[in-house]
C-alpha cells in the first residue's frame, strides 16, 4: 500500500516560503529588569490575596498569636468614623489592658444604659443612692448659700400673699364734722409717681342721730363708690380688687350727714 501525502504550501508576505522568504519568528526572552504584566495578578499568584487598594497584610510574628507562633494572622484594625474631624480614627487598647479607647462623638447611642448631656458629659447619680444629680442655677450661677433661691415674690406674683403684705397700704383715721363738701376728708396723701393705689376695705362709725351715705372720691375729680351707714352703726366696706387711685390722685371721702355727731372713717389697701 502506497503512502499518499498531500503538499502544504505555507506563505509569507505573499510568496511562498523559501530560502529567499523565509517564515519570520520571533522569540522574546523574559529576564531581570524587563516589565511584566501585573493587572489582575492576585488571580494568578496562588496565596495572594489583595483588597480594592492594595495586598492584604500579615501580622508579623511578634504581634501574631503565641500558640502557634508558626502561624501569622491577618491584621484587622477596626475604625470608627470622627464626625468632628470627618475622618476615620483606629480603635486601640486604652491604658488598663482590655480597656479600649473609642470614638466619644455620639456615644450615648452607643452604650446601653449611659446618658449624655449636650455637652458630651455622662450625667451624674449619687453614689449610695443612685438619683441623678441636678445643679441648680439661679441669676446665671449656682444655687448656694451665698446665692439662694429667692422665696418671696420679685413683683410677678409668685407669692401673692407676701406680695399684698410687702406693698400695704393704710391711712390714718379721719374725722368728718360736717356733711358734704364741706367736711370733705382725704384719705392720705396724693398717690406717687410710678404707683397706683387700691382702697380694698373702708371702716366707718357714725356717730349721728341720722343716717349717712358715705362717698369715696377723687378730690376734685368722680366718685368711686357710695356706702349708706345707718345711725350711730360701725361699717366695713371691703372688696377684693378695690377701688383704684392713678399717681397724682388724691383718695377723698364726704359724709352726707353728721346731724347729732361725726362720722369717723379710716381705709386700707394695696399701693405698688
Amino acid at each position: 500500500m502506497s503512502e499518499q501525502r498531500q503538499k502544504v504550501e505555507l506563505w509569507a508576505d505573499g510568496n511562498d516560503v523559501g530560502a529567499a522568504n523565509p517564515l519570520p519568528i520571533n522569540i522574546v526572552i523574559i529576564g531581570p529588569g524587563l516589565a511584566v504584566d501585573v493587572t489582575d495578578r492576585a488571580a494568578r499568584l496562588l496565596g495572594i490575596v489583595y483588597g480594592n487598594l492594595a495586598q492584604l497584610q500579615q501580622l508579623t510574628p511578634a504581634d501574631a498569636l503565641a500558640n502557634p507562633a508558626s502561624l501569622l494572622g491577618v491584621g484587622a484594625f477596626p475604625h470608627i468614623w470622627n464626625n468632628a474631624t470627618s475622618r476615620w480614627n483606629r480603635w486601640r487598647e486604652g491604658a488598663a489592658a482590655g480597656a479600649g479607647l473609642t470614638d466619644p462623638v455620639d456615644r450615648a447611642a452607643r452604650l446601653l444604659g449611659v446618658i449624655y448631656g449636650s455637652q458630651a458629659q455622662q450625667l451624674l447619680q449619687r453614689a449610695a443612692t443612685f438619683e441623678t444629680v441636678v445643679q441648680l442655677n439661679q441669676a446665671g450661677a449656682e444655687v448656694s448659700t451665698a446665692n439662694p433661691l429667692p422665696t418671696q415674690d420679685t413683683g410677678t406674683h409668685t407669692n401673692p400673699e407676701r406680695w399684698l403684705h410687702d406693698n400695704h397700704w393704710e391711712c390714718s383715721e379721719v374725722t368728718i364734722s360736717a356733711a358734704g363738701a364741706g367736711g370733705q376728708q382725704n384719705l392720705g396723701a396724693v398717690v406717687g409717681a410710678g404707683v397706683t393705689r387700691r382702697v380694698r376695705e373702708i371702716t366707718i362709725r357714725h356717730a349721728g342721730t341720722n343716717n349717712t351715705v358715705v362717698t369715696l372720691l377723687i378730690a376734685g375729680g368722680d366718685t368711686k363708690v357710695t356706702i349708706d351707714v345707718p345711725a350711730q352703726t360701725t361699717r366695713v366696706w371691703s372688696s377684693q380688687d378695690g377701688r383704684e387711685f392713678a399717681a397724682g390722685e388724691q383718695p377723698a371721702v364726704q359724709s352726707s350727714d353728721v346731724t347729732g355727731g361725726n362720722t369717723y372713717i379710716s381705709a386700707s389697701g394695696v399701693e405698688a
